[in-house]
Order: structure tokens, then C-alpha cells, then sequence
């Protein structure tokens, strides 16, 4: 009886070893094939990112593979373009990135920083009547009402209100905000970008996609919310003199992508030109997308074409 148990023993002892040698034999064999993926790569940034991976971490050697060597040579009608995924910092889209080109109310997503960082955003602050004068009614804001300066700035990125952006700059003088604003770029390396009004009305207001990616990253990093309220295709906030809901409405046509993860518009008519910078998710991975000196519409085409470049 005892000589069965200990037969027994010896094996589940060899049993277990198997299994142990199999687990091995097939980790050593993963990590050969990530090591010549990685050393056929020729991007240094991927290459220490999958070495800094646990096994059971990666997704998909494959789309690691793919997403390494996406080069998409789509033609865009817009003269500058630049796409990244995020996860990696990998530029898979160029066109003229370095070129400077009028912002428009891209400007606005440098507000919303300044606004948030300078701001306390439980003030309650009162649209004044020069506010109101700025060109545009998008977001339907009046001289007298009054709201919570995060709710201005959500309403400013979302609906593009230059009223708003004016009122919120408004709160530390015109002058003051953009110098801000031009600092801020300068701290973070913008070194093509310069503001001259805080909604992007004048064609002074430029930048260049390149610069614009490195905003992005900033927005990411420190004020993630900026984006993820321009997922919805309209919000509401309080009037606090009335104490009565605003709906404010976003005229992002991506809004309606499930997987648009935010962005932020901009257009001028004076030269009948603007710009888009997208966010998407592609499975697991974060797509930045920006367009400039585009059609009304060409710049929401052109974002397509490069975001297929995906799929294809």
C-alpha cells in the first residue's frame, strides 16, 4: 500500500514537472520572437517599451509588429497633417508638420489650461458686454449671466464660444491671459506657436502641428477632462442668476463616432481655412490626429483617410 502512494507521488511529481518544462519552453520561445521584433525594429522608443513588458502583458505581438511599421501614405487635401499613436509616440502620418498655419479656435484649448491653471473654477464670473461683442453666438451666452468658470470653459470647448473664452480671459485682463498663454507654449516647447487673443479669432494666432502634438501631450498629462468633454454632443451648465439648465451644443460631426475619445475645432472664414485635432481609440491604443489649413469639410475627410490607414 505504501509503495503505491509513493508511486503515486513520483507521478504527479513528473506530471507537474512536464507541465513546468512546457510553461518554460513556451515563454523562452515568446521572448525569441519579441527579441527579433524588436531588434528589426527601428524604433528605439517601441523597442524599450515591448523589452519593458511582461509576457502576459503584451496584446498582440503581431499588432505590435503592424503598428511598429505603420507608415500610412494617404493623400489629404489639407496642406499639413500629423497622426501619432499615443501609447508609443509613434508618428505614423506626416504632411508639413513644422509649417506654421493660422490656429483658429484651436487657440481655445490653450485657454481652457491657462483658465484652469490660473482660475479658481468655483468663481462665479458675470459675461460682460465686450464678452458678448465678440464675433459669433455659438453657445448663446448674454451680457449679465452668470456661471461657474469650469462650466464657461466646458461650454467654450465644446460649443467654440468665443464669448466665453473672451469672458474667461476676461477674469485676469486680456493682455495678461495671452501672455500667458505664450509663456505656457514656450514651457512646453511650442517654439513655432504664438497667441495674440485667447479665441482664436485673429489669423496672428498660429502654430504648427507639430507644436500642437506637444499641446496635446501637455492636455493629456495634466488637464485630461479638457478632452473628455468634447466627447458629448452637447452638455448642459447652470445660469446662475436664473438657476436655470443651458444647453450648450457641439458641432463636432465626430461626435458621433463611438470611438472618438475628443478634439477641438477650428475654423476662420476670413481665409476660408481651419484645422481639426481628433482623438480616437483604435482596440487598445489612443489615435491623435491633426489637421490644418483645411476645407470646412476636407479637414473631417482627411482625418478619415488617416485614421483608415488603420484598418486598411
Amino acid at each position: 500500500m505504501l509503495k503505491n502512494f509513493y508511486q503515486y507521488l513520483i507521478f504527479i511529481f513528473f506530471i507537474i514537472l512536464i507541465v513546468i518544462t512546457q510553461s518554460f519552453l513556451s515563454q523562452t520561445k515568446e521572448i525569441e520572437i519579441i527579441n527579433k521584433t524588436v531588434s528589426g525594429s527601428s524604433n528605439n522608443f517601441l523597442r524599450a517599451e515591448i523589452k519593458d513588458l511582461d509576457i502576459k502583458d503584451l496584446r498582440s505581438i503581431e499588432e505590435y509588429k503592424f503598428l511598429n511599421s505603420l507608415v500610412c501614405q494617404k493623400e489629404i487635401k489639407s496642406s499639413i497633417g500629423l497622426a501619432e499613436i499615443l501609447d508609443f509616440e509613434k508618428i505614423f502620418f506626416e504632411k508639413n508638420k513644422e509649417e506654421i498655419a493660422p490656429i483658429a479656435s484651436l487657440t481655445k484649448l490653450m485657454t481652457a489650461v491657462i483658465g484652469k491653471e490660473y482660475l479658481d473654477q468655483n468663481q462665479e464670473i458675470v459675461i460682460s458686454s465686450r464678452a458678448e461683442a465678440a464675433y459669433g453666438n455659438f453657445g448663446d451666452f448674454k451680457t449679465g449671466e452668470k456661471y461657474k468658470i469650469s462650466d464657461l470653459i466646458d461650454g467654450m470647448l465644446v460649443s467654440s464660444s468665443n464669448d466665453a473664452a473672451m469672458a474667461v480671459a476676461e477674469q485676469l485682463g486680456i493682455n495678461k491671459f495671452v501672455s500667458l498663454m505664450n509663456k505656457k507654449a514656450k514651457e512646453i516647447e511650442m517654439e513655432k506657436t504664438y497667441f495674440v487673443d485667447p479665441a482664436g479669432l485673429n489669423l496672428a494666432n498660429r502654430s504648427t502641428a507639430a507644436d500642437l502634438e506637444k499641446l496635446v501631450h501637455y492636455i493629456l498629462e495634466k488637464h485630461p477632462e479638457i478632452f473628455k468633454v468634447t466627447v458629448f454632443d452637447k452638455i448642459t451648465i447652470e445660469e446662475l442668476n436664473s438657476q436655470q439648465n443651458k444647453t450648450i451644443y457641439n458641432s463636432n460631426i465626430f461626435t458621433q463616432n463611438e470611438k472618438f475619445l475628443g478634439g477641438k475645432t477650428g475654423f476662420l472664414l476670413d481665409n476660408d481655412q481651419g484645422g481639426i485635432i481628433s482623438l480616437f481609440q483604435y482596440k487598445d491604443y489612443q489615435i491623435l490626429i491633426i489637421v490644418l489649413n483645411g476645407g470646412y469639410y476636407e479637414r473631417y475627410e482627411d482625418t478619415k483617410k488617416i485614421l483608415n490607414c488603420l484598418a486598411d
